[in-house]
């Protein structure tokens, strides 16, 4: 059982590829980590569990035959998720049992459930998909990477907002720098929404920079990074296919000769 000091995480077992044992398997990676997990699965993991899981785990598993898979449409499937492994993982967030909830499945059902069930903050209209970036010079908080693929100036400053946080919160420093992405940075650039949007940023943030480009971005010189959903998972999904690309091309060059 947890500690009462101890930071609770629901864990949604059935998402993702080769779940649920790569959840499980990357969970025993946790042991002694000083935190207690609520694993939400179905009658699969029962057995795996006592293989996979370390006994200093600290952990307790809650069962549902309901699973999320990634072929599943948000609106259709949205009503009967609710008692899902990864609605229930959500809902242990929303009735305080848990501090955070991790899920790895259905991208589109995962933000649309937690919107419903554990609401925005007030003022915020929609979430947002929001991941590190590494970069030479540190370390980039990119949002939003595809929750939203039509964004207004309002939900653009909601990001903003939100990365702001995000970053203050990880890199553990108050004074955080906030970009606008853009085709170049030059301030009569870009779309009516993102000049738009910039001007508003301009006047609320003492903080924004202005706009930066996509080879900007993996330089790490800017705390945070906005742009809309399209945008945003475009370029995630880019610099991924050549992060690859580049890791098969030297593997391949490498087995050829000791040389």
């Amino acid at each position: 059982m947890s500690q009462p000091d101890r930071k609770i995480i629901a864990i949604d077992a059935m998402g993702g590829d080769n779940a649920p044992e790569a959840v499980l398997s990357a969970l025993a990676e946790f042991a002694k980590s000083g935190f207690h997990f609520l694993i939400f699965g179905n009658e699969s993991i029962r057995e795996m569990s006592q293989r996979l899981l370390p006994k200093d785990l600290s952990y307790e598993i809650r069962y549902s035959d309901i699973v999320v898979t990634s072929d599943m449409d948000v609106m259709s499937s949205l009503r009967s998720m609710k008692d899902s492994t990864m609605g229930l993982a959500i809902q242990a967030v929303k009735s305080g049992e848990a501090d955070a909830v991790i899920s790895a499945g259905n991208t589109g059902l995962y933000m649309a459930l937690s919107k419903i069930i554990l609401r925005t903050i007030p003022g915020i209209d929609r979430p947002a998909i929001a991941t590190l970036v590494p970069g030479k010079d540190g370390r980039t908080v990119c949002l939003d990477l595809g929750a939203n693929a039509e964004c207004s100036v309002k939900n653009l400053l909601d990001f903003a907002i939100m990365g702001e946080a995000l970053a203050r919160s990880i890199f553990d420093k108050e004074d955080v720098s906030l970009a606008l992405l853009n085709i170049g940075s030059e301030e009569n650039k870009g779309t009516e929404l993102v000049k738009q949007t910039a001007v508003v940023l301009k006047k609320m943030f003492d903080n924004y920079v202005g706009f930066v480009e996509g080879d900007d971005i993996c330089k790490g010189k800017v705390d945070v990074i906005v742009t809309d959903g399209f945008t945003g998972n475009v370029f995630l999904k880019s610099i991924e296919g050549v992060a690859k690309f580049i890791s098969s091309e030297l593997k391949e060059t490498l087995a050829k000769s000791f040389l």
